[in-house]
């Protein structure tokens, strides 16, 4: 399970032993009234990762030390691969989870609000976004922090839709590198929906040298009256096919917490670093 740590465009393949620390950190508070009951209060989580290695040279610990130092300044990407394969943000993923953390979703024009339709075959129950307010308007998945990608990879991006009106809408994404957006979106043709059916609109590629990362994006072009669209169940994935939906946060970004250096013997080194979400 290959992971991979380093700023966009510069991603480095690293081998930490297989016991992987990861510690979600939930933000919020726990409240006990008079009558014993519990209300749990869930602001946003964000994971921290400690990461270990076992007798490292001087030439191999080059890397580690220039994040630690931050001579490589970030932000840094850490990819956890099969660990966790859906490369958008948690928020992006879900759909702002109906609605409560947007910072993963740009709606162009409109308004989102949560609802309790939600696509069965997602597998994994959930909330998804209305869209309503909309003329005719576009959105965009992880615009500002993209999924890192590699050239040559196959990657499927995917999203669950329901028009309540059948409208017609093209899905692609748009392709990120050294300069940000480098306008060169790719896109589906015009799909036009089955009213009141949700449908797994889904685009596979293959990145070219220039490309860092994608966001996802959707655009509506016709809008027959009822203004509306249904969002659920996002994901940007390795592999030729829109596999099952998981959770998003396969790629966060993260920054240096610590590094202890413990050295057992000679000019080897067993390095501990712990990586933050931020």
């Amino acid at each position: 399970m290959p992971l991979y740590l380093g700023p966009l465009g510069g991603l480095v393949q690293i081998h930490p032993l297989t016991d992987i620390d990861i510690d979600p950190q939930r933000f919020g508070g726990t409240h006990t009234a008079i009558t014993g009951r519990r209300t749990v209060d869930y602001l946003g989580s964000a994971d921290s990762y400690t990461l270990r290695w076992r007798h490292r040279t001087p030439s191999e610990m080059r890397f580690l030390h220039a994040i630690h130092r931050r001579h490589i300044p970030g932000p840094l990407r850490l990819i956890l691969g099969d660990l966790m394969p859906n490369r958008l943000s948690r928020s992006a993923a879900s759909l702002g989870f109906g609605g409560r953390d947007m910072s993963g979703i740009e709606l162009m024009t409109g308004f989102a609000t949560p609802s309790t339709l939600y696509p069965s075959a997602a597998g994994v129950p959930g909330l998804s976004l209305l869209w309503s307010g909309w003329t005719t308007a576009a959105m965009s998945l992880d615009y500002n922090s993209p999924a890192p990608v590699f050239p040559g990879e196959t990657v499927t991006a995917s999203v669950w839709v329901m028009s309540p009106a059948g409208d017609d809408a093209v899905f692609g994404v748009n392709h990120h590198g050294a300069t940000g957006d480098l306008n060169t979106p790719t896109a589906n043709p015009v799909v036009t929906l089955a009213a009141n059916t949700w449908t797994r609109l889904s685009i596979t590629l293959t990145p070219g040298a220039t490309t860092w990362g994608l966001s996802g994006a959707l655009q509506l072009m016709t809008n027959r009256g009822a203004a509306e669209l249904y969002m659920a169940a996002a994901q940007i994935e390795v592999g030729a096919v829109a596999g099952d939906w998981n959770p998003g946060g396969g790629a966060p970004v993260v920054a240096v917490d610590s590094m202890t250096l413990p050295s057992p013997y000679g000019h080897f080194t067993d390095p501990e670093l712990t990586l933050l979400e931020v």
